[in-house]
């Protein structure tokens, strides 16, 4: 989620300290050691450079942030994962919330729900609820974020039976702007709870999810079948009338992409340009 609350200047260095000794987490500004590693996201196209960067290590930190953010009238960028494409984890000026310390699963295997902090990825939920031999529709990468990819919906591997990653949050704890932690659900601020799901970032910064849970098969088979993108136009008819007659069991995407160069591809393919036909 990213907040324009508002845009002013640094705040001064007192009200700077003053925060730094609130914080459980760390506070990072330009010059400090893990800065540039911490500001950096998985599009390394972007490269903005916020003037502040609050790595919480709870909620308490969070609520701090965002009211400092507030007062002092700064930008705020939200990073959880830091993979969005879009870049909308970091900003130029103003403050990162970090949330990537907070990644804690916790699985109640007869309950059938997992309580996932806001700054885990779909790694640490898959480790925690497949040991049970349940799962919650995630990304289709560990690495992405469970806040980015559920407040924009989700689509995951499990789609065609479980629906998108949205459709399986029974609640939400979220810090609004105003400073407040809020728990959304079909009972509580019902009306947050619409919004969050599926209506964009821009509603707070959810710190918790509770996901439903469902039971899932120990091994699941992977394709994904590469092509010179120059078929795409007879590969993809082939493959949208396949996928309409395949079980929901099946889930699969067509990508345009471009080949790494990355020892795990022959020396021939980097830098050609694929299409590549992912089954689960």
């Amino acid at each position: 989620m990213t907040e324009n609350i508002a845009r002013g200047g640094m705040p001064p260095e007192s009200a700077l300290l003053s925060l730094r000794e609130t914080l459980r987490g760390e506070m990072l500004r330009p010059g400090d050691v893990e800065y540039d590693a911490i500001r950096g996201i998985w599009n390394g196209m972007i490269d903005r450079r916020p003037s502040l960067i609050v790595r919480c290590h709870g909620v308490a930190d969070v609520i701090d942030a965002v009211n400092f953010a507030c007062n002092h009238g700064l930008l705020v960028a939200i990073r959880g994962g830091g993979h969005g494409v879009a870049g909308h984890a970091v900003c130029d000026g103003g403050m990162m919330i970090d949330l990537s310390s907070m990644r804690a699963v916790r699985v109640d295997p007869r309950a059938l729900r997992a309580w996932v902090q806001g700054g885990a990825t779909w790694g640490d939920v898959d480790c925690e609820t497949t040991a049970f031999g349940l799962a919650t529709p995630g990304g289709l990468i560990s690495t992405t974020g469970v806040g980015g990819l559920t407040l924009s919906g989700g689509v995951g591997w499990l789609r065609g039976t479980a629906g998108l990653c949205v459709d399986n949050v029974m609640s939400a704890d979220v810090v609004t702007a105003d400073g407040r932690l809020l728990r959304a659900s079909e009972t509580e601020n019902p009306d947050l709870y619409w919004a969050i799901r599926g209506g964009g970032g821009n509603f707070g910064i959810v710190v918790g999810f509770e996901f439903r849970l469902r039971p899932i098969e120990p091994l699941l088979m992977f394709c994904a079948a590469i092509y010179p993108e120059i078929r795409a136009p007879e590969l993809l008819l082939q493959w949208r009338d396949f996928m309409t007659a395949a079980p929901e069991q099946l889930s699969s995407l067509a990508e345009f992409s471009t080949i790494p160069d990355d020892p795990e591809y022959p020396e021939v393919a980097r830098g050609q340009r694929v299409l590549a036909l992912a089954a689960v």
